[in-house]
């Protein structure tokens, strides 16, 4: 599509308005600002609630194994450990992650949380 079709207009900057805003390389200020960091909300919260629910899942899974919740219940064993353990160590590290982030440790930073939009 051509610019012209999509309505665009590009217009020249004369060359003393170009000059008082830019430095002498051509590159101004603003271009290397970052803008202010969001926290993603609904990211945290998913990884709170695998956090949560993977812990659980491993639990369950260590009692039946040491024989506290009935024999009955032994083939749930190695189910509850293999989902709690895909839930538990991602939601734990994204947990940390923000954690850390949010107290500002250096190298730590909310943009290392994938969103979810």
């Amino acid at each position: 599509m051509s610019r012209r079709r999509a309505g665009y207009e590009y217009r020249r900057v004369p060359q003393e308005e170009a000059t008082s805003r830019d430095t002498v390389d051509g590159f101004t200020a603003e271009q290397f600002r970052k803008p202010p960091q969001k926290i993603p909300w609904k990211a945290i919260i998913f990884s709170t609630f695998l956090c949560i629910i993977g812990a659980v899942s491993l639990v369950f899974g260590i009692l039946i194994a040491i024989g506290q919740i009935h024999e009955k219940y032994l083939d749930r064993q190695l189910p509850l450990f293999i989902l709690g353990s895909i839930m538990f160590i991602p939601g734990c590290y994204h947990v940390v992650v923000a954690y850390r982030a949010f107290m500002k440790h250096p190298g730590y930073s909310f943009e290392d949380i994938p969103e979810f939009n």
